[in-house]
Parts: C-alpha cells; structure tokens; sequence
C-alpha cells in the first residue's frame, strides 16, 4: 500500500470511491466501469483527459493498483453523516493559490521533506473537510444560522480537520473563523498557536489571526503585534489566478468562553453595520461539550422565554443570533453565520436541549472516521468484533494499595513515591534515552494524571522531585532503570505491533532496535543530574535545559506558586528553538483537568494515569494513547 500513498495517486482513489459508493463493485472498479473492449481506452481518457489517473501509472499498474487500496476504502473515504437536506455542490479547492492546497501540501510535506500525516491519512481528511463544507450556508440571512455537531476521536486530529476545513472555506468566500476553545487559557493558545503555524503557510491567502484585548475597540494581530480595528478588516473575496499581490484576507479568532472574553470579540464584530453585512463566519466549538452547554435547570419546556442560561451558553447563542451583548436585535446584521461544534464526548450536546433557539445541532451530525495512523481505544483493547485489532500489550495496572498510597501523596501524609510510580518514571526515563540515542530531537513527554486538586499536584510535584534528586545521588534509579528496561523492552516489539494492530499505517517507520542498557546508562544519569523548571531569561523569555529533566505542573495556579525565575506550566520549544539544540528535551508534565481537556502533550511516551472518575472525557482519555 506504501507504494500508492503519495498526492498523485488522490483523485485516483477518489474516483474509485465515488464508483464504490454510485453502486458499482471493485470487479467492475478495476475494469474502470466498463466493457472488456473499453478498458484501455477509458484508461487513456482518465489519464489524459480527466487526469484522474498519474500520467507515471501504466495500464498494467491499475489492477494491483486496486486489489491495494480497496481494503483500506473504509478508511479513506467512510465519514458517517446525517443533514437536514439538500447540501451544496462545491468542489475541492484544486487552484495552486489556495489556502487548502497549499495545507494539504505542508501536511505531506512537499517543501520540508517531513510529512505530518501519511497520503491516505490526508486523503481522508480531505473528504471529511469537503463533506462538512458542503453543509455550510453563504448567506444565512434568510434561513437562519446553520448548526452541525461533528464528532472525532481523543486525539484523533479534530484540530487538523478544523484547519483543513477553514482553508476549503477561505476559498469559497468564507472570511471571519471563531474558534471557540475550552476554558483553559493553556489549551486555548496552544490551538491558537497551531493555527498561527499551520494557516500562514497558505498561498494566496493573507491569515490574520486575531487575538483578545481588554478593549473591545480592537483585537491585536499575533504575529504582527498592531491593533487591529473593525475598519482594518478587508473582507475581498478569492479570484482565481490572480498574481501574488491580490490577496485574499481571513481572519481567525481563537476566543476563551469566557464570559467578558465573548462580549468583547461581540462588540467588536458589531461595531460596523457595513463590515457585518460582509461577514461570511464559521464559528467551531472546540471541546463543545464544555462550557456551551446549557446547565442551567430549565422552566417550562414549553415556553421557550422562560429557559435561563449558563451566561457563556447565552453569549454563544447571541453571537449565533447576531445580537449584541445584551442579547438585543443588532442593526448589524451578519451575511452567514455557521456554528460547528467539535467533541470527542457529544453526549450533553445531543441529549441537553432541542429548542431552536439552542446549540442543538439541527442542521447536521457527522461522525470522522479514524485513521490507520491512530492509536484509540480498540487499538490499545482490541475489539470483539473486529480481529484485526487483538490489543496490544502496553498497559500495566496499578494496585488498589498503590492508589491509597497516592492519595496520602495528595494530603501531605507520605513522601514516598510508590513502586509501580517509581517504575513507570523508570521506563519514561529509559524511553527517552532510547528515543535521543536514536537521534530524535523532538519534545519528550510523561504525563501524570492523579488527581483533579491543584493542591495534591503540588504535593506530588514534592514529592517526585525530592525522589529523582535523592535516589539520584545514591544510585538507585539507575538500578531501577536497568531492571526495568530489562523487564520491559521485550515484553513489546514490532512483531508484537504487527500482530496487534495489523492496519498500521507507519509499520515500515517504526524502530525495533532497542540498545544495551550501557548504551543508554550515561544519559541517564546526564537527565536525572539535572531535575529543573524552565526557566525564565532576562527578558522572560523561556529557556530550556537539554540535558535535564524539566518537571511541570499545568494548571491555573502554577505560574502564581512558581520559584522567581521560572515557569512551571508547560511550554515546548518553538521549532527554531528546537533546532539549535543538540538533543531532545525531556519533560514529565503533572496536573488534572488541563490534561483531560486536549492539551496536546508533545512526545508523549508513558503516561501514569491514577484517577478514579466517572466522567466520559476523562474515561476517553485513560483508553487513548495520546
């Protein structure tokens, strides 16, 4: 299959696929849908004409071409989706100049030489994005807003179909995006960021990712660091063909739901009668599950003005509605308004409330299939129904007497780290040499999750660090290291991977050489000699150690309780930074709600995960490799 994963081989599968789902079988796929006689001329027309088929395939390639890619059709192109009705007939953006090739280029990374996902992994979030665009309205203002719901996996790339969509509906004139994004300040700037990198590699297409301020008279440009006024928006639409200076302008807005956060970016839109007549918005709810949703007990379900609402569902309701933030009739009235909600846990937001005047998705559900490159639940489990996926053999359970232990961690009563915590730093310690003795220079991650109290964090935080520095010193966590490196590094191979999850699209790049713990040893004792934060530089920039171990704790009161100097929250290099080091940076990351909530921890290779909740995030995230 590897052999036909490049770009080239695309419309080829989506030809296929669009013959597969007319009602044609593969038999009659391979023999291109018609007659015996016909082949080798609709072979030609395909390749010549239509350019369906790469002009370096030969005739004789297109059957093995096929038998190769019809196995893995429910993957590459199978998005579960129900609408409300007729949906619109716009094409995927193939112009060089456009936003969403361009992406899909940085994502096969035609300029870097480094992909970011497989073909086929791209393939289908291609059709994902085209399917959720072609469900969105240009003009809403007879109609009303269009609300749909999609629903993705833990970790399964919500973020990347988020972007690839915004730059299919760049070019099709869609010009304000409002990404709503959780509660958490952290989390919030990370997708911000990710936008920021992602989206200023479109073509012709200027981003301008727009941020909070205090004043709601203007929002600041992030990467150019100006005001930014109502009257500075351009809002032109994309001309096909046009030389590098006819620039089309977007805008994206990663908004907090924060109550004083949504009134400002409110105010702000509705400042200009003529700019909102312009305005073409997508908005998407990133974790919609939380914080929309209307908590609130409600009056009589019968007369919808006696509903009163959690005050940031109410905001995202008037920012639907197009009324200010008050919740009044603006004279400012929006050209479209399209509300998307993304949730990996779309319980609440199905089943809250129907009403129409509410977040319910009335337009559209869609449900995003998972990659072969994703590594959820039923890869890690294995499946009943499925024999493909048996489970793979990378989880050690935690004793119920090491729980206890744990919690009298979190109220101050014991300083001792447990034994199945001390071996999983172990092994964290041993898979960071592994992956820096093999070269690697990304961000190198733990993640820690215990507890949801800051306070038994910190204790935590203590805890571990008086740990690593005092067995440091007598040897012992070398020891620990070597006896469980030995335990460990045969108990999962590729063999092991192979066997367990068989689909596996990155097969042929993964590494099965694990080297003699003496190899590794002096790496070892090179990170556990050096146990710090990141520090923070003369003039507040982050700085990182890249022979140590630097130890965090992501929630909101970190940075208020940090030593002077430091930053205890998480932040990973940027990549320039990462370039000029020698060696990968390591870091063990502890906290509670930040780390059920998406926050994307870089490297992440070992996770100890000692929680008892009955909440389906949570629960979703203790099932998913991250």
């Amino acid at each position: 299959m590897s052999n036909y994963a490049g770009a080239e081989y695309i419309k080829c599968k989506q030809w296929a696929a669009e013959k597969i789902q007319a009602g044609f079988s593969w038999e009659d796929v391979m023999h291109f849908c018609v007659s015996t006689e016909e082949e080798q001329d609709e072979f030609d027309r395909l390749q010549n004409e239509e350019l369906v088929i790469p002009p370096n395939m030969e005739y004789s390639e297109w059957k093995p071409f096929i038998e190769a890619i019809k196995d893995t059709y429910i993957q590459i192109t199978d998005l579960y989706g129900i609408s409300d009705g007729e949906t619109n007939k716009l094409t995927v953006p193939t112009d060089s100049g456009s936003a969403w090739v361009r992406y899909k280029e940085h994502l096969l990374g035609r300029h870097t030489g480094k992909p970011k996902m497989s073909g086929e992994a791209v393939d289908m979030l291609e059709n994902n994005c085209h399917w959720m665009l072609n469900h969105l309205e240009r003009d809403t203002r007879s109609v009303g807003p269009v609300k749909g719901l999609v629903m993705g996996s833990v970790q399964s790339g919500k973020t990347a179909n988020m972007i690839g969509l915004a730059t299919m509906a760049a070019h099709y004139d869609w010009n304000i995006f409002i990404i709503l994004s959780g509660t958490i300040e952290n989390l919030r700037k990370q997708t911000r960021d990710r936008f920021l990198s992602d989206l200023t590699k479109s073509g012709g297409v200027s981003w301008r990712i727009l941020d909070y301020t205090n004043n709601s008279d203007y929002m600041i440009d992030v990467q150019r660091q100006e005001r930014y006024m109502i009257d500075d928006l351009k809002l032109n639409i994309y001309q096909s063909g046009k030389t590098s200076n006819q620039w089309m302008y977007r805008y994206v807005f990663v908004c907090l739901k924060n109550s004083k956060r949504l009134q400002n970016l409110i105010t702000w839109l509705h400042s200009d009668n003529a700019k909102a007549a312009r305005m073409r918005i997508v908005i998407i709810d990133d974790e919609a599950d939380q914080a929309s949703i209307n908590t609130v007990k409600m009056g009589n379900p019968q007369d919808e003005e006696e509903i009163e609402r959690t005050a940031v569902n109410q905001l995202i309701i008037d920012l639907i509605k197009g009324c200010d933030k008050d919740g009044n009739t603006s004279p400012a009235v929006f050209q479209a308004v399209n509300y998307i909600s993304f949730t990996a846990t779309p319980y609440a937001n199905v089943l809250n409330e129907a009403y129409r005047e509410s977040l319910y998705p009335s337009n559209f559900i869609c449900s995003l299939p998972e990659s072969n490159e994703y590594f959820g639940p039923k890869a890690i489990w294995g499946s009943k129904s499925d024999e493909d996926y048996s489970g793979l053999n990378i989880l050690r359970e935690i004793p119920a007497s090491e729980m206890n232990e744990i919690k009298m961690i979190h109220k101050g009563q014991t300083f001792t780290l447990p034994m199945e915590f001390q071996r999983s730093i172990a092994w964290f310690l041993c898979a960071a040499a592994v992956l820096r003795w093999r070269g690697h220079k990304k961000p190198i991650s733990m993640l820690i999750h215990t507890t949801s109290i800051q306070n038994g964090h910190f204790e935590e935080y203590d805890t571990l660090k008086s740990w690593l520095i005092r067995e440091s010193k007598t040897g012992k966590i070398i020891s620990l290291c070597e006896q469980v490196y030995s335990d460990e590094k045969e108990e999962f191979r590729l063999n092991d991977l192979k066997e367990g999850f068989p689909k596996y699209s990155k097969m042929n790049d993964v590494c099965d050489v694990f080297p003699e713990f003496s190899l590794l040893k002096a790496d070892v004792e090179m990170l556990i000699n050096d146990i710090v934060n990141i520090e923070l530089g003369e003039e507040k920039e982050l700085v990182y150690h890249e022979n140590g171990i630097h130890l965090c704790v992501d929630n909101c009161r970190a940075n208020k309780v940090a030593e002077e100097g430091t930053y205890l929250r998480i932040v990973y290099p940027s990549g320039e930074e990462l370039v000029k080091m020698d060696n990968a940076p390591v870091f063990i990351v502890m906290g509670g709600n930040t780390l059920s909530r998406g926050l994307t921890l870089e490297g992440l290779v070992c996770t100890y995960f000692a929680r008892n909740v009955n909440q389906a995030d949570t629960l979703m995230q203790m099932s998913c490799v991250r």
